[in-house]
Parts: structure tokens; sequence; C-alpha cells
């Protein structure tokens, strides 16, 4: 039997509604019983993925922020962390802007200028100089705002690269994607390029559905995605992800 790793965003694909469907958490569990792995593949980084996620399934790892942090059976396998020269940069842009959201994500806190409604925690940015004297050991995995005119991100778009959302953009180092950092887990676990699988919905999913194996898309993705899937399946409010994996290993 082909042994998959099976890798999924979160937001529009394993969970919908701040909801993950108890249908996905039962075939996610009866894949792993029959020796598939299951990861999250997520643009959020650690600190950010909702609880309700972690506590969904027993996952074999997470892949966060956007490839930036790998993390397999517990053991941080792969970390990449913005400079505080960066993270400076970025506050710097953003701290004269006190009406747009700014979120450092960080692998163990969410850092902002301005928090968004669905982040009631983390630590509030006052002045660049705080990710030097107070958080030097910030670990930021990825950058998300609320969209400006990206002439105002060219100081920091030689050393990320910027994912339109269209209702926010997420910015992550350049070589860190969703992509790289699943084929590192997969050739990690010994598991075959066409034995990944990637299941999604979004933009920022492309590479990880390019580079897979097998793509998955939601019913509810998004068009040109679509185009890329080797097959379509239900939508993430109707347990996509379940039939997905009940159509691979059934």
């Amino acid at each position: 039997m082909d042994k998959y790793a099976i890798f999924l965003d979160i937001d529009g694909t394993l969970s919908t509604g701040g909801k993950v469907p108890e249908e996905n958490s039962r075939m996610i569990r009866e894949a792993q019983k029959q020796g598939h792995y299951v990861f999250i593949n997520t643009g959020r980084s650690f600190a950010y993925v909702p609880e309700h996620v972690k506590a969904c399934a027993d996952f074999d790892g997470f892949v966060c922020g956007l490839g930036a942090d790998v993390r397999i059976h517990g053991e941080q396998v792969l970390s990449r962390t913005f400079s505080t020269e960066l993270a400076m940069k970025l506050s710097e842009l953003f701290l004269p802007m006190p009406e747009h959201v700014a979120l450092f994500e960080g692998e163990d806190h969410i850092y902002f200028t301005k928090t968004w409604y669905d982040v009631p925690f983390g630590i509030q940015i006052s002045s660049p100089e705080d990710f030097k004297t107070k958080y030097p050991e910030a670990k930021i995995s990825k950058f998300t705002c609320e969209p400006v005119e990206k002439e105002l991100l060219a100081p920091v778009l030689n050393e990320l690269v910027l994912y339109d959302q269209g209702s926010y953009f997420e910015m992550a180092q350049k070589g860190c994607t969703k992509a790289t950092a699943m084929q590192f887990a997969a050739e990690f676990l010994n598991i075959p390029h066409e034995q990944c699988v990637a299941i999604g919905d979004s933009v920022n999913d492309e590479d990880m559905l390019k580079a897979a194996g097998i793509a998955v898309v939601m019913e509810n993705g998004d068009a040109a995605m679509k185009e890329l899937a080797t097959f379509l399946t239900a939508s993430a409010e109707d347990a996509g992800v379940a039939k997905a994996i009940e159509k691979l290993i059934f």
C-alpha cells in the first residue's frame, strides 16, 4: 500500500467559521491508523494556529509561516525567522499608520502594531527598537497586514515575497514557501513526490498544489487554484477534507 503524506491548509480547507467538521477529524485518524501521515501546512505562524485546530487531531506535524517553520512528531526540524533589522524596518513602516492592522507572527507569540478581531492575544509594539531591546528573540516567521499601497513596501520587498489575498497581505522570506517546506518534510519521512498530497483553496496554496504529486482543491476554492487540481473535493463547510482523504485511501 502506498503511504501518503497529506498536507492540509487550515482556513477555507480544514476549518471554516472557526470549526473543524468532526468528519474531518475522524477521517484524519483513520488515515493515520492506516499508516499515512497528516500535516497542517498553513500560512499562519505556529503561535497563530487556533487551538481548536491543534486539538482536532494528533497531527504528525506542522508546516507554519508559509514554510518558515517545520515540526515533525513534536520536534522542530526547520526554523527560518526574520532578522531583527527586518522586523524593525516593518515596524518603522507601520507604526506611523495606526489605522492599519500589522501582525508579526512569531513561532511563540504574536506581536502587533494594531491587532485583528480574531487575535485577542499578543504583544503590542510601540517602537521599532522594541525588537532590539525587548524582544530580540521574537522568532518572526511571517508578517501579515491590511492592504497598503505596494510602493510603501519597497524597502522590504528585496527580502520578502508578498502574497496579495485581497483583504490582507501576507509576507514571507524569500525561499520560504509551503511547497519547499512540504518537500522538506516529505524527504525527512522518505515519502516520494508522487505520494505527497496537498489540499488547499487559496492563492497562498498555489506553490504547494503545483509541487504535490496529488493536488486537491476545495469546492469553495479560488478558480485559478481549481485549474491546478488533480481532483476537486467538497467545500470546507461540507467536510471536503474528509471526502478527499476517503477517496485517496479507500
